[in-house]
């Protein structure tokens, strides 16, 4: 639990203080950086959270949380990784999905049919197959 606590805290002061440090050197602005750690906390919180639930029997709801815990470390990458491809943040027309417009694909679109599908898998394979 301390090495744990630690990470977290030190997590927290670089998600929340270190956006200004980085803009010094790069292209992108404080605001851009803290966006994009933003998306790396929450795939970090995600992540360890996802660890302590499986230290649970499996039920349906450690499924479904576990699930959507692979989804927000999904989700959190795809913020962050999508954002730094981003040169020029003006250029994105508003309400566009930032890897939309960065791969010129439906990413978007097409994560959130597969999210989908993954948790009809789980559920499925929870409720049905009882493995």
């Amino acid at each position: 639990m301390r090495f744990l606590a630690l990470i977290l805290l030190a997590g927290a002061f670089l998600r929340h203080g270190t956006a200004n440090w980085l803009a010094e050197g790069s292209s992108m602005s404080a605001a851009a950086w803290f966006y994009v750690l933003g998306g790396a906390w929450e795939a970090v919180l995600c992540a360890v959270i996802l660890l302590m639930v499986y230290g649970y029997h499996r039920t349906i709801w450690r499924v479904m949380a576990a699930t959507a815990l692979v989804i927000g470390i999904l989700e959190g990458a795809q913020m962050s990784v999508c954002r730094l491809a981003i040169t020029d943040i003006r250029a994105v027309p508003a309400g566009v999905n930032l890897c939309d417009y960065a791969t010129g694909l439906p990413v978007g679109a097409v994560m959130l049919t597969l999210y989908l599908l993954f948790i009809c898998y789980e559920l499925g394979r929870t409720l049905f197959l009882r493995t």
